[in-house]
């Protein structure tokens, strides 16, 4: 049994819900993302409520209390995908040497064979399209 905190952007919610269900059927205790989107349903008003970025700055702070006490992250990258967030959650994770797996493979090779040349990827991009590290072969 291990406990996993999954990692990604939350409009993957469908994703996150599917390897959440099958990781903890597998035996694993799975952290997840503490809300999906940028807003919060208020039941009371029937409405939705931005979150401030004190509250953007406190999830990501748990978030990353989850990964620092689990035994691996699992990054979902759909469509290769990989956002500034789940990038710095990546960095993370490796320096505090935790096990980082990939829904889908990636391309780059610094995130999977030289875990010491982390990628900064840009958010509007894929990982596969873009490295931001001048080692990288990748299109630059």
């Amino acid at each position: 049994m291990k406990v996993i905190t999954l990692c990604g952007s939350t409009r993957f919610r469908k994703e996150f819900e599917d390897i959440n269900a099958k990781l903890t059927l597998e035996g694993n205790v799975v952290l997840s993302v503490g809300l999906f989107g940028k807003t919060i349903h208020d039941h009371d008003k029937d409405n939705n409520i931005p979150i401030l970025d004190i509250q953007k700055e406190l999830l990501d702070k748990i978030h990353k209390h989850k990964i620092k006490i689990s035994d691996s992250v699992f990054v979902i990258n759909k469509n290769g995908y990989i956002g500034e967030s789940t990038n710095s959650e990546i960095e993370y994770a490796i320096k505090l040497g935790k096990e980082v797996i990939y829904l889908e493979k990636n391309t780059c090779k610094h995130l999977y064979y030289n875990p010491e040349l982390v990628c900064l990827v840009n958010t509007t991009k894929k990982i596969t399209d873009v490295c931001y590290n001048e080692h990288c072969e990748l299109e630059k």
